[in-house]
């Protein structure tokens, strides 16, 4: 019995396939009329406009229909699709994070979370913002780029999350911006988060600054890194209702998003292989990095350099296998050497310890333990409590100074 139902629903499901096929040529005949109504070209056109529709409306509903079966939500995951729900257009920054922003499940790019929120604070930084001035806690703010911001993992396990944990006396506030650079993090700091009055700036940088050097990129290069970032603004009106309701335009988007990255990637690849990093884009850094420390001063805020640790080091684990986040640094930075972007790394670490000012030097110091990070990059949270230990000791002698 159970044999002859699933035969007879095979045949029902493969009829309604047939006709969902064949129907719509019928339809479209139907609509455009016999040969001698009107134009060629014009009967043509509305057949092919209503065979569009038709399918795209199929598109819709078998889309749903599987996804009910499978007990999954029907409407589209439109904030999987585009980071405009957490970024805006900002003049000088080209990207702010939303103010009071939640953006569920990570965004375009990020690898999905299970139960994970975004939560942007009214200053532009994730999580808690800092205490009022006279709370009688030593305030402390950390800046940087998606290895602070904390991408992939939950708020909760980032860098400036683990410190605030091993130092409960103190209010710290999560200032990273995915993809920020030294001059993102210079203007964030002159246009808002030096006004807080911070007692201590923690600026954990580097990465971000070397990809936007024009030997890295093969682009011509610009000190202001304006190539950065492009100009993303909310969408509204018939575009944000076609994110939000509709399962084809997610798929195009989605495949636009792939689609550039992959010849982002393609385009990187040209020329010769990089063997060192430029002059032009650490004297920038070292630039911009020297201007935030002569803001902060003048505002008597004290600050913290770090340089950015490598996930991929190193290339060999003791038991003969590669390092699991090769593949990644490889999609990160094609045409790039591993020993080469080591040593970029190493390099703007240098300019960071040749401003004087304090300095951790993670670039040379980290564990080298893959274990400690997602891929090439990003830390988990085993990775952030690890910085946040080596950062604890020398941020507490600052402050208590």
């Amino acid at each position: 019995m159970k044999n002859a139902l699933s035969r007879i629903a095979d045949v029902v499901v493969g009829g309604l396939g047939f006709a969902l096929v064949v129907w719509p040529v019928r339809l479209r005949r139907r609509v455009a009329g016999p040969s001698g109504r009107g134009p060629a070209f014009s009967r043509a056109l509305l057949g092919v406009v209503v065979l569009l529709l038709y399918y795209w409306c199929v598109l819709e509903v078998v889309t749903r229909g599987v996804r009910l079966a499978q007990g999954r939500s029907v409407s589209p995951s439109w904030h999987h699709v585009d980071d405009r729900w957490l970024y805006a257009f900002h003049p000088f920054r080209a990207v702010e994070m939303r103010p009071g922003a939640v953006v569920r499940w990570g965004t375009a790019g990020f690898r999905p979370v299970s139960h994970e929120e975004y939560h942007i604070n009214e200053h532009g930084g994730r999580g808690p913002a800092l205490d009022a001035r006279d709370s009688g806690r030593p305030r402390i703010i950390c800046m940087g780029g998606s290895t602070t911001f904390g991408t992939s993992i939950q708020e909760k396990d980032t860098w400036p999350a683990r410190l605030a944990d091993l130092a409960p006396e103190w209010s710290v506030m999560n200032a990273g911006v995915s993809g920020y650079t030294s001059q993102h993090i210079l203007a964030f700091a002159q246009g808002s988060l030096l006004g807080l009055g911070p007692d201590l700036l923690i600026v954990y940088t580097g990465r971000n600054d070397m990809h936007a050097n024009e030997s890295f990129h093969r682009s011509r290069f610009r000190s202001d890194y304006a190539h950065m970032h492009g100009v993303r603004i909310e969408p509204e009106g018939l575009h944000k209702w076609l994110l939000r309701n509709s399962w084809l335009a997610h798929f195009v988007a989605r495949w636009q998003r792939d689609i550039r990255s992959g010849l982002g990637r393609v385009m990187r690849r040209r020329g010769p292989a990089i063997t060192t990093m430029g002059p032009r884009g650490r004297a920038a850094f070292r630039r911009n990095v020297e201007d935030l420390l002569a803001l902060a001063a003048r505002r008597g805020v004290k600050v913290l350099l770090v340089s950015e640790a490598p996930g991929y080091l190193p290339l060999e684990l003791p038991d003969g296998r590669p390092n699991p986040h090769l593949p990644h640094l490889a999609r990160d930075a094609p045409g790039v050497a591993p020993e080469v972007y080591a040593a970029g790394l190493k390099s703007y670490a240098d300019e960071l310890r040749g401003t004087g000012a304090p300095f951790v030097d993670l670039a040379r110091e980290f564990p080298r333990d893959p274990s400690l990070f997602i891929d090439s990059i990003h830390l988990n949270g085993r990775g952030g409590a690890e910085i946040a230990r080596r950062i604890l000791p020398v941020a507490r002698e600052l402050l208590e100074d």
